[in-house]
């Protein structure tokens, strides 16, 4: 997971807080919120998809909305609003293992989506691995 959970304390009633921290700044936490649940005429289309089992798509885009709806209606709402400071405080208001569980289905459901912000040039990481190949001098004279 590229966020951290913080766990903090209230000076005045010494309870124990989560919240969503982006491990560093260049990391950007958003929410993919599902429409509904899957069409019954669900139809694959695009690049990649001739290799998908479109009963396993449904399967997932099922279990995706069944998460969503199982979530409290205010983070449902503010899910939607989808800026990390308002689910922050959303999940201020629970206790720690409500918002441990919301955090760990929000991460394996694919609803929490991490980007990292910025152009990152991987041309030395392709080289190094390249060379380390014994491909390094290909095409080169």
């Amino acid at each position: 997971m590229c966020a951290k959970a913080a766990v903090s304390s209230s000076e005045s009633g010494h309870k124990e807080q989560i919240q969503l921290v982006p491990e560093n700044l260049n990391v950007t936490i958003s929410f993919n919120i599902p429409d509904g649940p899957p069409p019954d005429d669900l139809c694959l289309e695009g690049l990649g998809t001739e290799e998908l089992n479109i009963e396993e798509v449904c399967q997932a885009l099922t279990m995706h909305w069944q998460v969503f709806q199982s979530f409290p209606k205010l983070l449902k709402v503010v899910l939607k609003d989808g800026t990390l400071e308002v689910v922050n405080k959303v999940l201020v208001g629970m206790e720690v293992s409500e918002a441990e569980d919301i955090i760990l289905k929000l991460d394996i459901t694919g609803i929490m989506n991490f980007a990292e912000g910025g152009i990152r040039d991987e041309t030395a990481n392709v080289i190094e691995a390249a060379e380390a190949d014994g491909d390094g001098n290909r095409g080169r004279d």
